[in-house]
């Protein structure tokens, strides 16, 4: 069977619930680490996944009502990234056959920041911000 690619997005701010909590738990592997998610839902609360690989650690915070994210990549001897993105306009999960990546993008006026997440076959994040990505 081959996959085709999947795209699901959500519009932060305009609460298209297109991007289920499922795809996020999927890209992670892992359930949310805090959140409750049986009295309040998931996109109007503060969400944290863990990831380890290689020896280096990635925490994410996603504020999807607000458009916030947070990002936090270390190894056992340093902290290698620690972003705090706000006001970010969507994100969207893509996974392909041998690709699987976080998508997280704003428009600031003339311009836009781009943020990609992959955690396989190692964690790595691709960051942008210039006029007219």
């Amino acid at each position: 069977m081959t996959h085709s690619l999947k795209k699901r997005y959500v519009f932060l701010g305009f609460m298209n619930n297109s991007l289920e909590l499922e795809d996020l738990i999927g890209l992670f592997e892992s359930e949310p680490l805090r959140g409750d998610l049986d009295s309040i839902p998931w996109q109007y609360q503060q969400i944290s996944f863990y990831t380890e690989r290689n020896n280096e650690t990635l925490t994410v915070k996603i504020s999807e009502s607000i458009g916030e994210i947070k990002i936090h990549w270390k190894n056992e001897f340093k902290t290698l990234a620690k972003m705090d993105l706000t006001d970010m306009d969507s994100f969207s999960v893509h996974t392909l056959k041998n690709d699987e990546f976080l998508s997280v993008n704003g428009e600031f006026g003339d311009y836009a920041t781009s943020l990609k997440i992959r955690l396989k076959p190692f964690i790595s994040i691709e960051f942008k911000h210039a006029r007219g990505i």
